[in-house]
């Protein structure tokens, strides 16, 4: 997935549109009925990007455009964690930005370093851009932002 996703690191918003065709295509007839939500521009889609990806990797994944419903399809499984020494590359790692105590955004870990790790997100704000990008995001460990991490 790490690889797949590079691929559209700083893309445009022609490929954005296109990564929201491909999750109204592939991805949502796999998402439950009550769940069903149809993609469209200015949307949140952080969550799409990553199950896009999931699903064109081939991973069996809750496809689903929120992350709360991906954080809370983890711990039904139990692969939701809180304990960032359990983290690896290839992982999820969610944020509450809000500090309200629901998650609002995701992102695929990449690297792992002594007291940080970066991820790939999309959705992700980039200074001095009208549009928001797929991106790097590098978050020190202990981040008061992390809401916690999902195994892949």
């Amino acid at each position: 997935m790490i690889k797949l996703s590079a691929i559209f690191l700083d893309c445009n918003l022609e490929v954005i549109d296109n990564l929201i065709k491909y999750y109204n295509v592939n991805c949502y007839p796999h998402v439950s009925k009550e769940r069903k939500y149809k993609m469209k521009r200015g949307d949140s889609w952080c969550a799409m990007f990553i199950s896009v990806i999931a699903h064109m990797s081939g991973f069996n994944f809750e496809y689903e455009v929120s992350v709360n419903e991906i954080v809370k399809s983890a711990k039904i499984r139990g692969d939701f964690f809180c304990d960032e020494t359990l983290l690896r590359v290839g992982d999820l790692v969610t944020y509450n930005w809000n500090d309200d105590s629901i998650p609002d955004h995701i992102g695929l870990v990449f690297e792992i370093g002594d007291g940080w790790f970066d991820v790939i997100e999309g959705n992700k704000k980039v200074v001095n851009r009208v549009n928001n990008t797929v991106g790097v995001r590098r978050v020190i460990s202990d981040s008061n932002n992390v809401f916690g991490y999902i195994k892949l």
